[in-house]
């Protein structure tokens, strides 16, 4: 790690940037750690605890990165992380382009850049790309949140630099963007939205005693986790084999990423029987509901619905959060009810001056023709069942 540093720091921005592996990474820990609490935008899919696990249990295998350090100190703050691989299309095949880090279980690539000073940490990030000739000049950011500090950071220092970039493709996703819009969530929903909630939940109660509970790092996680893996389990995603429980890998990979302190809970129950649990991460004030599981058998009451109005309302007038992302597509169902929009993308940039501008071009128009082939294969696949 010393040699990797002293071969290239950037004095433009002060900074000192290496390529290094998660395994190396996890001896600063700390580091790691507080860097992780102070970004510019959290990114709870690049703490510590979710990518090793991601890294030791869905990989199986090292995961590459670059580490932005204040200087070349042994004891140096950790100022940016970048977790990379090689871009993925059509089912795992590989493309001729880097793209930050993602798996199944991954809802932003945002890289955890230290919010002192945002531009000058992706200056030395983009300087290490430019000195690695070996590696493609093309990167993605794939669930990209556009409306955020981290993404405006990246975009000026490719402006000062001259990089060219791309959006591939655009969506939003259903969120609660500040504290404020907590309150007035419920008023702002329309008349029919706020009749079906109540709907809902008065037949429920008419089965039983209808309760909601959050588990967080004082309760018993291991519990929450255990009834969320059986609840996912046991449903279409346990007969597919695509619930979390179905595979050794998925399997260990949940119980070392949803046992971490920044874990949440939120559990629905009928006369103490669990229905439905939203798995949540937090990181600095920001909560994500990163999955959902719920019996089937009270589909029709919405569980998932009924959990994610219980979230806005537990969430409101508390200090401890500021702002609620989905996590969801744009067709979910909690569109209807979290009223704000987060911005998401791909994106496509040059990670070197000597990069051809019109590869960024083509890049992304193969990638969207790509996507337009997939979307066409499915339907011909539907088609003929």
């Amino acid at each position: 790690m010393g040699a990797l540093r002293k071969a290239f720091p950037h004095p433009a921005t002060r900074y000192v940037a290496e390529r290094t592996t998660l395994r190396r990474l996890e001896g600063r820990i700390a580091a790691w750690r507080a860097l992780a609490a102070r970004a510019v935008e959290p990114n709870p899919f690049y703490g510590p605890e979710y990518l090793l696990a991601s890294a030791r249990h869905l990989e199986q295998e090292e995961l590459r990165c670059i580490a932005v350090w204040r200087d070349g100190a042994g004891d140096s703050d950790l100022l940016g992380l970048f977790p990379l691989q090689r871009a993925r299309i059509f089912d795992g095949a590989l493309f001729p382009a880097l793209e930050f880090y993602r798996n199944d279980y991954t809802c932003s690539t945002a890289p955890l850049v230290d919010k002192d000073d945002p531009v000058g940490v992706w200056e030395a990030f983009l300087d290490r790309c430019d000195h690695s000739p070996d590696q493609p000049q093309a990167l993605l950011s794939r669930l990209a949140p556009t409306g955020q500090p981290c993404h405006a950071a990246l975009l000026a220092a490719l402006a000062a630099r001259g990089l060219p970039h791309e959006t591939v493709e655009a969506f939003e996703r259903a969120a609660v963007l500040c504290p404020e819009r907590f309150e007035t969530a419920f008023r702002r929903m329309s008349g029919s939205r706020r009749s079906d909630i109540g709907r809902r939940r008065r037949k429920l109660r008419a089965t039983g005693a209808v309760t909601f509970a959050t588990v967080g790092r004082d309760g018993d996680v291991q519990g929450a986790l255990e009834t969320f893996l059986a609840l996912e389990a046991s449903g279409w995603k346990g007969e597919a084999g695509t619930a979390l429980a179905c595979q050794p890998a998925t399997d260990a990979f949940a119980r070392a990423a949803f046992s971490a302190e920044n874990i949440e809970f939120d559990i629905l129950a009928v006369d103490g029987r669990p229905i439905g649990v939203v798995a949540s991460l937090v990181s600095a004030g920001a909560l994500y509901t990163v999955k959902t599981a719920y019996d089937e058998a009270y589909a029709n009451y919405a569980p998932g619905m009924l959990l994610c109005t219980h979230i806005m309302r537990r969430t409101a007038g508390n200090p401890a959060y500021v702002r609620l992302d989905s996590c969801a597509q744009a067709t979910d169902g909690v569109n209807g009810y979290w009223l704000d929009r987060e911005p998401v993308a791909t994106i496509a940039f040059a990670t070197s001056r000597s990069a051809d501008p019109a590869r960024i071009h083509r890049l992304a128009v193969f990638m969207r023709s790509a996507k337009r082939l997939k979307g066409w294969l499915k339907e011909q696949m539907a088609k003929r069942r």
